[in-house]
């Protein structure tokens, strides 16, 4: 649940960058999450690795357009992370604790 969190976050990010340069219609991204639970020396030490695609896509009537956006600024990346521990930090408080 994090983590679609975060990915959606990202997502967000490039949608709306692609509306800003007027992309037509709804535009999608996409994403791959690995989830690796442990670290080198096989110590517990979840952790994600994200590879997003740098940009967004939109229907133009029977064809998929690409509209390449390039990578976060560090502003971005500031704004997409505020963004997404935002939304987890609601998401943690609003599930009981049993």
């Amino acid at each position: 649940m994090l983590t679609r969190l975060f990915v959606e976050s990202v997502e967000r990010v490039y949608e709306e960058r692609a509306a800003r340069r007027r992309a037509c219609g709804a535009v999608k991204s996409g994403a791959v999450t690995v989830v690796q639970r442990t670290s080198g020396d096989m110590r517990l030490n979840p952790h994600l690795h994200v590879v997003f695609l740098d940009g967004a896509y939109h229907e133009d009537g029977a064809e998929l357009v690409w509209n390449e956006l390039g990578h976060l600024r560090t502003r971005e990346v500031g704004q997409v992370i505020e963004h997404a521990v935002g939304r987890m930090l609601r998401t943690i408080r609003s599930r009981p604790v049993w």
